[in-house]
């Protein structure tokens, strides 16, 4: 079972540039719909298992990643192909709406 890489705010930059498709949620402990969206991510990385590299980092414990990458509100996920941000969500979505979501990306 393929689950989200927990990563710091040092290794984010490394993560996202030496993978093809990497998927990033930034959360936050202690916030509720951080916590209702975790089974979801939990899903998403699952789904995606050989199709994107999936990792997250806890918001609070790595503001300067946040800071870096605009983070106003958790949970954010962020799709960066080739290093470069290609979109991104705030909110705890549905498995669906994030398999929807990500689709588009994954092309």
């Amino acid at each position: 079972m393929a689950e989200a890489r927990q990563i710091s705010g040092e290794e984010l930059d490394q993560e996202v540039t030496q993978q093809e498709c990497c998927v990033v949620e930034f959360w936050m402990n202690g916030c509720p719909a951080c916590a209702r969206f975790a089974s979801t991510f939990a899903e998403v990385a699952e789904w995606l298992e050989g199709r994107a590299h999936v990792c997250a980092i806890e918001a609070r414990e790595n503001m300067e990643a946040c800071k870096k990458h605009g983070i106003h509100g958790v949970p954010t996920v962020i799709v960066f192909k080739s290093g470069e941000e290609v979109q991104r969500t705030t909110g705890a979505k549905t498995l669906e709406e994030m398999r929807e979501w990500l689709e588009p990306a994954l092309v």
